[in-house]
Parts: structure tokens; C-alpha cells; sequence
């Protein structure tokens, strides 16, 4: 199975959750994607899975 995590980090705090979460799912088969901007994309707290 394959993981593709997308996650906009406020102050880390979403960054800390996704990365409990990568753990969680394994890093073998996990892609993050961190889009950590100053101007926040639409996708911003938003986590997606491709399996």
C-alpha cells in the first residue's frame, strides 16, 4: 500500500501529527509532501491518502 501524505504546517503543529501519523502508517511505503509556505495552497491541513 502506498501513502501519499500532503500537509501545510502551522507553527509545526500539523507537521508533529502527519509525522506520528507516517510512523504510524510505516516509512517504507510513506511520501510526505511538506508545502510549509508563508502564502498557504488550498490543499493547506489537508491530508491525502493514494492507496
Amino acid at each position: 500500500m502506498k501513502y501519499l501524505i500532503v500537509f501545510m504546517s502551522h507553527h509545526g503543529t500539523t507537521k508533529k501529527v502527519v509525522g506520528l501519523l507516517a510512523e504510524k502508517l510505516g516509512t517504507a511505503d510513506t511520501v510526505i509532501v511538506d508545502l510549509d509556505q508563508n502564502d498557504p495552497p488550498p490543499l493547506a491541513g489537508m491530508i491525502l491518502y493514494s492507496v
